[in-house]
């Protein structure tokens, strides 16, 4: 009797000592799959940064695709104000596209601002039914522009809280002359963003 007893005790042994090297190699092929994707990753990244890399096979090659959009939003492209406090409902804001990147940009004149509001940002009803000019605007690299908020022509009554102002941009591919021009190929769309505060 005593010896089965033994024996069971020892299969039971030998299946807990098995089935944590079994979990052992698992946890371990587990990161180094993912260890085998983050270099992928960062392959990617590194192919987006090189000039010589033609913007049609960045386009059409899926991989590189994701890596596009991450290279596109690190561009130095910023929306800032003059102002981000303003005592009581402002007239107007001032606001300028700073683009510090090598790369051409294309904007409207549309904008929209939401305000924060239980947690979430909501657009303000104003701007849904609002039909912008569709006058466009080349910002050449390492310049900036100023465009100014007209907040009284739309009638709008901003009460106290925080607001976001959002405008949307393209950014133009490079190419190979020096020559700025706004024909040419659009690597992304971006939207750029700054915040202000009504008191």
């Amino acid at each position: 009797m005593e010896s089965i007893v033994t024996n069971i005790r020892k299969y039971i042994k030998i299946f807990f000592w098995g089935s944590c090297l079994l979990c052992w190699l698992f946890m371990i092929s587990g990161c180094t799959h993912q260890a085998g994707k983050y270099t992928e990753k960062k392959k990617n990244h590194v192919l987006e940064n090189n000039e010589n890399l033609e913007t049609e096979n960045l386009l059409n090659n899926s991989d590189i695709k994701d890596s596009t959009l991450f290279f596109i939003n690190s561009l130095d492209i910023r929306l800032v104000l003059e102002d981000s406090i303003f005592i009581g409902n402002p007239e107007k804001i001032n606001m300028r596209i700073i683009n510090n990147s090598d790369y051409i940009v294309l904007t409207r004149n549309a904008y929209i601002i939401k305000h924060f509001e239980f947690g979430f940002w909501a657009a303000l009803p104003e701007f849904e039914k609002l039909i912008w000019t569709d006058e466009g605007f080349v910002i050449d690299p390492k310049t900036e522009r100023v465009f100014v908020a007209e907040l009284d022509f739309l009638g709008l009554n901003l009460v106290q809280g925080r607001y976001r102002i959002e405008k949307e941009i393209s950014i133009l591919d490079k190419g190979k002359n020096s020559q700025i021009d706004s024909n040419r190929p659009i690597v992304g769309n971006r939207s750029i963003e700054t915040e202000f505060v009504v008191k």
